[in-house]
This record gives C-alpha cells, sequence and structure tokens, in this order.
C-alpha cells in the first residue's frame, strides 16, 4: 500500500496493479475509504492504458466493495459492470464469470435473490465449462446466499455444500471457513441448532487458522440466535458483544445486525423493555452497524419498538396494528428471511390487537415457508408453527389452531427450546378459553402451570404476569365449590387404606351400588418420586426429556382407561374416573407401564406413587375440589414409590 502511495516513478500499469492490489488489501481490512480511493486511482490508471480485463476487475470488486457502505436492499451502480460484460462480448470468459460473481452479489445486497440468483447461475455454468473450480465455489456460494434470501433454505445448503466441494479441491482454507460461516445461519431457520453449534466451532477454528475473524461475526451472530432459542440469555449478550466489537473493527454488518436483535429479543423477554429499546437504537444509528441502514432495518425496529411496548404495557401501550403506518410496514418491504421475523410480530400485534384483517393475509404467507421446511426466524428469534397457531386463534379457525400449536410443542420439545415451548403453551391457552368448548378451560389450566413454570425458570417476566393473570382469571370463573363430607386421612384407618399395587377390582362398577357410579368422580392422583432434586443431578435437558417420557405414560394410560387429566401438578397429575374398576385398572397400567420403563431404563428410573378416592360429581367443568381431593392427595403421599393405595370409599 506504501508502494501503491508514491508511484510517481512508475509506469501507468505498474500503478494500477499496485493501486488494485491496495484497494483488495483495504477491503479484506474493512477499510472501505481508502478502499475507494486505491480502486478509483486504478480505474483511472486502466482507462488511460485501454486495459479492458484491468478495468473490468477493478470495476467488479469496487462494486462488491460498496456493499459493505450501501444500505441494506439498496441496489448498487451495475451499468459499468454490465457496459464492461457487453464490451468483452464472449471474450475473457474467466472475466465474464467474476463479474456475473460480483453482480450477484450487488442483486442480493439489493434484495433483488431473483436476480442475483440468475446471474450466480450463470456464472456457475461458466465456471463447469472452464473446469475452474476456484470460480465454481464462488458462483456455487452466491447461489445459496440468494436462495437462503429466498428462504429455500434446504436448496441453499446444498449450494453451500457444493462450493466446499469446489474450495476443498483447491484447498482454499480461507474460502472453505468463508463458508462455515454462512451455514449455521441457514440451520438455524431449519430449527437445526446442534449442527449450527456444531459449525459454529468449526467456523471459529477456521477463523483462527486463517485470520479470517471479519466474517466471524456472522457466527457469533447465529450462536446468539440459538442461544436465544434455548434460553441462554446471558450467552445471547456475550455472543452479541463479541459480534459487535468484530463490526467495529471489520465494517462487515451483517453480523452484528443479526446479533443485535437476538439481543433485543432476549431483554424484551425478560422485561427489559428500555434496554430492548436502546439495543434497537444501535441497530438503525448510523455507522453503528450499517453506514446508512436502510429502509429495511428502519421498518424492522419500528415493528419490533411496537412489540417491546405491547409485551410491557399490553394493547393500551401500542399503536392499533390495523394503522396504515403499521401495516405499511409489511407491505412496502419485499418478503425475505429479513423480514421474516417482522411478520411473525405484526402476528402478535394483530393478536394484541384483535385485528383478523391484519392477521390473515400474513398467515398465508408465512403458511408458505413452513412448507419449505422454515420453522424459525433468525435475529429475533420466532417459532413460526406458534405464531400460525396466533394468526389461526386471532381469526378463530380452532382447527388449524390446536394443529399448530401441536405442531409447536412437539419441535419446541424436540429441538430444546423452552422459551418458545412456554409460549406456545400459554398462546394454546388463550386460543382454549376464547373457544370455550367442554373441556377446555380446565386443559387451559394445565397450559398455563406449564408455561408459567418455564416463564420463571427463565426469568421471562411479562409472559410470567400473563399467565398468571389468565391462571387468576381461570379460577375467578368457577363457581365455589360445595364441602365435601369425606373422612380425613387423619382419622382413615388402615384398613379403610388398601394396598391395590398387587390385586385387581373387579371389572365391573356394581361395587358401587346401582346409581351411585354416577353419583361419584374416582379420584386418582400420582407424585413422581425424587423429582425435586431430578434437575440438580441432571441438568436441564435430561430432566426436561424425563418429565416428557412420564407425562406421556401417564396420559396413554389415561387415554386406554377412559380417564380424564384434571391437571397437571408438575411432577404428577389430578385424573377422574367415572368407574371404580377403570380408575384401579389405570392405576396398575400405570404402574406397570413405569416398570416396564425401568426395566429397559436402568440409568433412567421413574418411579411414582399413587393414591385413589371418591367423591361427589361437581357442576364445575370437570374440576373436583373440596376435601375428597385432599384425601386423594394425602392418601398419595403415604404410599410408597410403586405403590398404589385407594380409600375404602
Amino acid at each position: 500500500m506504501g508502494a501503491a502511495q508514491n508511484t510517481g516513478f512508475l509506469a501507468v500499469r505498474d500503478r494500477a496493479e499496485l493501486s488494485y492490489l491496495a484497494a483488495l488489501a483495504r477491503l479484506w481490512d474493512g477499510d472501505i475509504g481508502p478502499c475507494r480511493d486505491h480502486y478509483e486511482r486504478a480505474i483511472a490508471s486502466y482507462r488511460q492504458i485501454g486495459d479492458l480485463p484491468g478495468l473490468a476487475r477493478a470495476l467488479m470488486v469496487q462494486a462488491r466493495s460498496y456493499n459493505t457502505a450501501v444500505s441494506y436492499g439498496m441496489l448498487g451502480d451495475l451499468q459499468p459492470l454490465e457496459e464492461t460484460l457487453a464490451m468483452l462480448g464472449e471474450s475473457e470468459p474467466e472475466l465474464r464469470c467474476s463479474i456475473l460473481i460480483g453482480m450477484s452479489e450487488v442483486y442480493w445486497v439489493g434484495r433483488q435473490p431473483d436476480k442475483a440468483a440468475e446471474m450466480a447461475q450463470r456464472a456457475l455454468e461458466i465456471g463447469r465449462d472452464l473446469a475452474h473450480d476456484p470460480l465454481c465455489a464462488l458462483a456455487s456460494f452466491e447461489l445459496g446466499i440468494s436462495r437462503n434470501q429466498e428462504l429455500y433454505v434446504e436448496e441453499a445448503l446444498e449450494h453451500y455444500r457444493q462450493a466446499r466441494v469446489y474450495a476443498q479441491r483447491v484447498n482454499d482454507r480461507w474460502f472453505d471457513g468463508w463458508l462455515l460461516h454462512r451455514i449455521p445461519t441457514a440451520l438455524i431457520l431449519l430449527g437445526r441448532f446442534g449442527e449450527a453449534e456444531a459449525i459454529a466451532r468449526e467456523a471459529y477454528e477456521s477463523a483462527l487458522q486463517t485470520n479470517n475473524r471479519r466474517h466471524y461475526s456472522l457466527t457469533l451472530g447465529a450462536m446468539a440466535c440459538v442461544a436465544l432459542a434455548r434460553g441462554d440469555f446471558q450467552a445471547v449478550e456475550r455472543y452479541s458483544h463479541e459480534a459487535m466489537g468484530i463490526v467495529s473493527r471489520s465494517r462487515f454488518p451483517f453480523g452484528g445486525a443479526m446479533a443485535l436483535q437476538a439481543m433485543a429479543c432476549a431483554h424484551t423477554l425478560r422485561g427489559a423493555c428500555p434496554e430492548a429499546e436502546g439495543t434497537l437504537d444501535k441497530l438503525v444509528e448510523p455507522g453503528c452497524v450499517f453506514e446508512n441502514p436502510g429502509r429495511s432495518y428502519k421498518a424492522l425496529a419500528a415493528v419490533y419498538r411496537h412489540l417491546v411496548r405491547a409485551y410491557r404495557g399490553g394493547p393500551e401501550a401500542i399503536l392499533d396494528p390495523r394503522a396504515a403506518t403499521v401495516q405499511g410496514l409489511v407491505m412496502q418491504e419485499r418478503f425475505d428471511a429479513t423480514v421474516l421475523p417482522a411478520y411473525c410480530a405484526l402476528v402478535e400485534l394483530a393478536a394484541i390487537g384483535m385485528a383478523p384483517t391484519l392477521a390473515e393475509p400474513l398467515y398465508g404467507v408465512l403458511r408458505s415457508v413452513t412448507e419449505r421446511g422454515v420453522i424459525f426466524s433468525r435475529g429475533w428469534v420466532f417459532l413460526i408453527p406458534r405464531i400460525l397457531g396466533v394468526a389461526a386463534t386471532v381469526n378463530r379457525w380452532w382447527k388449524q389452531a390446536e394443529d399448530h400449536f401441536q405442531c409447536a410443542i412437539d419441535i419446541s420439545t424436540n429441538v430444546n427450546a423452552p422459551p418458545e415451548l412456554g409460549r406456545t403453551y400459554l398462546d394454546y391457552a388463550r386460543m382454549l378459553v376464547a373457544r370455550n368448548r367442554k373441556g377446555d378451560r380446565s386443559r387451559a389450566e394445565e397450559l398455563v402451570s406449564h408455561a408459567s413454570h418455564i416463564f420463571h425458570e427463565l426469568g421471562m417476566a411479562p409472559f410470567a404476569r400473563d399467565a398468571s393473570q389468565l391462571a387468576e382469571k381461570l379460577r375467578v370463573r368457577k363457581p365455589q365449590a360445595p364441602q365435601l363430607r369425606t373422612a380425613s386421612l387423619g382419622r382413615l384407618s388402615e384398613r379403610e387404606v388398601r394396598d391395590l399395587s398387587r390385586e385387581r377390582m373387579p371389572t365391573d362398577d356394581h361395587s358401587l351400588g346401582e346409581g351411585m357410579g354416577q353419583a361419584l368422580h374416582i379420584i386418582l392422583v400420582t407424585v413422581m418420586e425424587g423429582s425435586t432434586a431430578l434437575r440438580q443431578q441432571l441438568g436441564d435437558a435430561k430432566s426436561h426429556e424425563i418429565l416428557r417420557i412420564h407425562d406421556a405414560l401417564l396420559r396413554g394410560c389415561l387415554l386406554q382407561h377412559n380417564g380424564t387429566e384434571v391437571t397437571h401438578t408438575g411432577d404428577g397429575i389430578e385424573a377422574s374416573f367415572l368407574s371404580a374398576s377403570s380408575a384401579v385398572e389405570c392405576a396398575v397400567a400405570i404402574q406397570q407401564a413405569f416398570a416396564q420403563h425401568n426395566r429397559e431404563h436402568a440409568d433412567n428410573l421413574i418411579r411414582v406413587r399413587i393414591g385413589l378416592n371418591a367423591g361427589e360429581r361437581l357442576p364445575m367443568e370437570g374440576r373436583l375440589l373440596g376435601t375428597s381431593v385432599h384425601t386423594a392427595f394425602r392418601i398419595c403421599t403415604r404410599a410408597r414409590p410403586e405403590q398404589i393405595l385407594a380409600s375404602e370409599a
């Protein structure tokens, strides 16, 4: 670079080449201002001597360098490249291939991924004809970016994989590392968090070996998103701060933009709303991430601000989402991976403002991306099936809403995404309350209990508040239970409490007396042995998996024996039966199911206690209260692990 600045004694061609190389060096260091100066000198020198290939090369790299500074969504000036491409005709195929690759990058930064893919595909065809692996690697990489931007993520990953093959053929470790930094951002959209973490570790090692720290900010942004999905909010902040440190040195903005969105979301989920808005300020502050953030990121930040205020203070804290100012943010932006989380945010705003006219078109767009396998947004992380359930609820499409929520529960459980699991439970409960069919309120209470446990554990204060308010609403709207005249456990003799662990009741209900079976509920209560210490001993992920197996075995037995789950207590259930024999058969089946599990999984034993009692039927939407229920719980506590105790009643 020093030689390039002192070129008065050199020939024009030498000055051009030195200026071009100095510009490249400045570009990789992120020094955009000096980079542009060197390119201007190189271009002028190439023009002076009529060196068309040199001019085309300088113009191509210059155009790509401007992508770092222009607003995302703003199309750079492609006219010089188009003119140069036309002048080259069919000559200089390698150079034409490079120009097409540069044009592809300009197009995707300008948010025209269809044109970007077209340019990259043309470049790839030329590269294959030339058997030029480095050019094929670059063209495949640009194809991957454009397909990922359009949310055809599986296709994008295949292009990235092929680009790595080309790069590894020529032992280009630097470019291979560049690819590694991109792959986790695609895997997040598919919910493949474990793979994203593994690739991120590989990308980190590559960055150390090749000193390619500039693009490592993308990996850090992706890891912030994974940590956010898993509820590790401290890690989100750590990754985000590190990503921004790299951005401030390299001027490569996209990793920082992703990380800041993740950090704003983490602050919001914990109720730190001023911190969230301060983070959004950085996202759109000129020179902080982007030299000029442009319309796209300003639109994102505006929608997120509405959502932050909605979480903080409810519907009165936001603008009506039907207002033109908010709806316009959706309509004026091209739908792609960048605005995917904004669409999800607007669905939530539509739900708070009860605006089905806004939620309905968003539902259709989001449904289409799930058909391509996309289940999460990145940056501000949303589980899209949950958002679809919210949109369906606003429009009172009950069957679709329930299907989406069930799907969201399965996904968030399988990929270990507790914040979205808790939010799914809460949104599902709200849907059931709104639908208000028989049994919905009882099921809603159970879901709210699950949600509340997650929110308190993760410190998600606004959502813990909402869950508490919904739980209170469900309790208040229940009629008071009449007192049951049932003996307390303290007055039950050993004769009145029977051990049914190894005996069975008759298969009919005549022992209850004619008509009495319709006057009583049989109450079954279970509790899991050692549940309190489970999380401390095994950690969150393993203990959650054991509790999931525990719940699945219990509910499977209830289903087979016509039992109704009344509520989930966190480490067990309260259920009711119309038949004493069904209740006893179910209790025996539960112990047999856990015995079978324990034989097959000796390292993860699950042992439960079971108590049975009888009480009068109460007109309370299936919920049983009163001393008979308290007695059932006390009988359960008297039982030993793997034992069933029942009262004489």
